[in-house]
């Protein structure tokens, strides 16, 4: 028995966008697919593809817009500044669309694209390797002009002989004209774009957070224009605006840090020819490493006894349990405020296995992956002390003085807790000009397991 093909009558109609699809993704649909099935981008077995694409643009336009209206940053239901959630999804359908458009062709690997590095930008024909002596030099130099800067490039060829100096020169010129020319071409905001891309979309929240604001601090006092343009003098008046803003030696050396490793990841991309210096924070001569102290029991003790007149009567055994639980946990500020009893998806209490556990999920901790570490048997004794009817929500609930006010944030518990020292008379340290600290959240931290 002879088979038979089934063919549409006619080949060039555009297939018809599937009803399921949103008015954004449908829109798409309808203005893209003519071309696409009169070129034979777009036929029956490439459709689920294409609904694919449609349907990540429509996210992706979808969330930009949310972040564009509401910001990067909103505040969670402790009044902690955390991600869109838009910010992820915009991103992550992003790079969906970026995907299938190879496939429909919407990304030729003819056309340059608008983030390649600068080492293969069309520069390497004008590039002219020349060998020069100096009078100050023994052996000859090897020499080029930037075409992007003007500026000249030197580098010895190791040898007086003319001969071998020509072929060592040859040698690099055909090395820079075959891409490995770092160019300073690249643009500061290009070179963000793509460590925002590539890098920051794998890491942790607050991590992305935290380089985010970094780069905004580049960019409000040295405002780079070019990659290039983040030399070791640039680099050294953005430590000196720092200070010059009042941020501790201890503030300044972990943006340092993150800003060094966006800058090796640019030297790995062939963005950086080398890495500029960037000169340590160092702690002056006599200054001290903590700015507070541990605190002993007796001092603890005096701080439980000004609770009542801080916070009032009301309130006071709610902030009582607050700070035994600092004591006891070593948690920090931030996190005894977002730590629940019964929430997967953040800092959380396991108290049903052999041991109790903290649950950290993977969008909160640094390695990106969820983890379950023991809790200290003191925490884990206090922590069962609550009724199993009373383990719902956060484990701290700290309500404000005023009834209709918005829930306590970080900043107004630290604040607090600070009072708190200060009336019991606890003080962790003076400065220079006689400044007296009292004992704060972070001391209580510092006391753990002393």
């Amino acid at each position: 028995m002879k088979r038979t093909l089934k063919i549409r009558p006619n080949a060039s109609e555009p297939i018809p966008c599937p009803p399921h699809l949103s008015d954004e993704a449908r829109k798409l649909w309808e203005s893209l697919s003519p071309s696409l099935t009169e070129s034979g981008s777009l036929t029956t077995a490439t459709t689920a593809a294409f609904e694919v694409y449609c349907t990540a643009f429509s996210d992706w336009r979808t969330h930009t817009a949310a972040v564009q209206t509401q910001g990067a940053l909103i505040k969670n239901a402790a009044g902690f500044a955390q991600q869109h959630p838009s910010v992820s999804i915009a991103r992550a359908a992003g790079e969906t669309v970026r995907k299938f458009a190879k496939q429909f062709g919407f990304a030729s690997s003819k056309s340059k694209p608008a983030n390649k590095p600068a080492s293969t930008l069309t520069v390497s024909d004008e590039i002219r390797v020349t060998v020069v002596r100096f009078p100050d030099r023994n052996a000859l130099m090897l020499r080029y002009i930037d075409p992007i800067t003007g500026k000249q490039r030197h580098r010895t060829a190791r040898t007086v002989v003319m001969r071998e100096a020509e072929r060592a020169g040859a040698k690099w010129e055909a090395e820079l004209r075959e891409g490995r020319y770092c160019g300073s071409r690249i643009t500061w905001a290009e070179f963000r774009q793509r460590y925002e891309d590539e890098v920051l979309a794998s890491l942790a929240v607050s991590t992305d957070c935290k380089v985010q604001g970094v780069f905004n601090a580049v960019e409000r006092y040295i405002n780079p224009q070019r990659l290039a343009n983040l030399t070791a003098d640039r680099l050294s008046v953005f430590q000196s605006k720092l200070r010059d803003a009042k941020l501790a030696e201890s503030t300044i050396g972990p943006m340092l840090a993150h800003l060094r490793a966006a800058l090796q990841w640019a030297v790995r991309m062939k963005m950086l020819a080398s890495l500029p210096t960037m000169e340590k924070p160092k702690r002056a001569k006599g200054g001290k490493m903590m700015k507070g102290r541990p605190i002993t029991g007796e001092e603890f003790d005096r701080m439980l006894s000004k609770v009542t007149n801080l916070v009032g009567d009301s309130r006071a055994a709610a902030w009582t349990h607050y700070l035994r639980g600092l004591w006891l946990s070593g948690l920090r500020l931030r996190e005894s405020l977002d730590l629940w009893w019964d929430r997967d998806d953040r800092l959380c209490v396991v108290l049903g296995g052999k041991y109790p556990m903290l649950r950290i999920p993977a969008e909160l901790e640094k390695g990106n992956k969820d983890r379950l570490l023991p809790i200290a048997p003191e925490f884990a004794e206090f922590l069962l002390a609550t009724p199993e009817a009373k383990r719902t929500g956060p484990v701290f609930t700290l309500t404000p003085q005023r009834q209709h006010a918005k829930p306590m944030g970080e900043w107004r518990v630290g604040r607090l807790v600070s009072a708190i020292g200060e009336a019991a008379g606890v003080k962790v340290s003076t400065d220079a000009k006689g400044k007296v600290k009292f004992a704060s959240a972070h001391d209580l931290r510092r006391s753990f397991g002393t």
